[in-house]
């Protein structure tokens, strides 16, 4: 019985899924929509971001700004919105779908990661920050900090 059941795992492990790929990103960075790629349910976003970047180098639509925008950023994949967060065998699992049938697979870019502009080190553990509102000047930003010692602070958008 063990032997079968180690064989069952290796199935799925090995096993593979039919996919299309959509996006509403500009039609430069789409791929024909009626191609469906066989892809490992053991594959994560990276091996998909691979496959499609290749697939759209290979298009040749791309101008040399786009292609090295398309190399350097980062792709996200989602499946009946659920984002792609492991391997496609999860996910599939997660949403209750087979192998059997074909994945419909949005992608899009990440967004990068928020880059600090300043950093204004404190002496205290920051509570809660929140901006205060103007009335004669909509676009003049300033904040206040809450200490958890109790201390409050008065921080202006220029700082």
């Amino acid at each position: 019985m063990l032997k079968k059941d180690e064989d069952m795992e290796e199935q799925e492990a090995t096993a593979e899924v039919q996919c299309t790929f959509r996006t509403s990103l500009p039609s430069q960075f789409a791929v024909p929509e009626d191609i469906q790629i066989q892809m490992s349910t053991g594959s994560v976003a990276k091996n998909l971001s691979d496959v499609l970047k290749q697939m759209i180098s290979e298009e040749g639509a791309l101008e040399e700004n786009e292609e090295a925008e398309l190399k350097t950023r980062k792709l996200q994949f989602m499946v009946n919105d659920v984002f792609l967060t492991s391997t496609l065998q999860d996910l599939m699992a997660k949403i209750n779908v087979t192998s059997e049938s074909v994945l419909e697979v949005w992608y899009s870019f990440a967004l990068d990661k928020p880059k600090p502009t300043m950093s204004m080190p404190q002496e205290e553990w920051i509570s809660v920050i929140r901006s205060l509102s103007h009335l004669k000047n909509v676009k003049a930003r300033s904040y206040v900090a809450a200490f958890f010692n109790g201390d409050l602070k008065i921080f202006s958008g220029k700082d």
